[in-house]
């Protein structure tokens, strides 16, 4: 839904969602395929030790909220949040350990089921602030993120990732007039 404000300087967006995933990829190892079923011979002739197949399923809901505001004299503000609320509802991945995290079981290749799917945060938003003329731009920027988690590779290694805030600055662009 968008609603225009202030003789049409501004504009609100709100979207919910509720969506359910299926068929998602997943690399299974030769193990995991074993275990679903697929035929030993066939599962050790994989290459890499495993294969990617559709075997994941998940559910996510929430909101997304936008705001865009023409402040005059050249400079809008602008305003991002979403709020998503997110679940594996089916996986075979076989939980691993690392060793920074003993107690934490985790999916080494996907995320397993009954936690959050990787690289999707809770809260993430952004706020900006831009001034364009004729000759001038800058833009002053402030983008952040919730705790989410992933896998790294090369050392194998599984990370959660703390909230984190960066702030940009856009250099002002001077404009050629023609």
């Amino acid at each position: 839904m968008d609603q225009r404000l202030w003789n049409g300087r501004a504009l609100l967006g709100i979207t919910f969602y509720d969506n359910n995933f299926y068929d998602l990829i997943s690399f299974l190892s030769t193990g995991e395929l074993i275990s679903i079923g697929v035929l030993p011979d066939v599962a050790n002739s994989t290459p890499m030790g495993g294969a990617y197949v559709n075997a994941t399923l998940q559910w996510a809901k929430g909101a997304e909220v936008d705001y865009k505001m023409d402040l005059g004299h050249g400079f809008l503000f602008q305003g991002e949040y979403t709020y998503a609320d997110a679940l594996v509802t089916k996986a075979f991945g076989v939980p691993s350990i690392n060793p920074l995290f003993p107690d934490i079981p985790i999916g080494a290749f996907s995320p397993l089921e009954g936690a959050r799917p990787f690289r999707i945060a809770p809260h993430s938003g952004s706020l900006a602030l831009s001034y364009n003329h004729k000759k001038l731009m800058a833009c002053l920027r402030d983008i952040w993120s919730g705790v989410e988690t992933t896998v790294h590779f090369f050392p194998i290694r599984f990370l959660v990732t703390p909230c984190f805030c960066q702030i940009g600055i856009s250099l002002p662009r001077i404009r050629n007039s023609t």
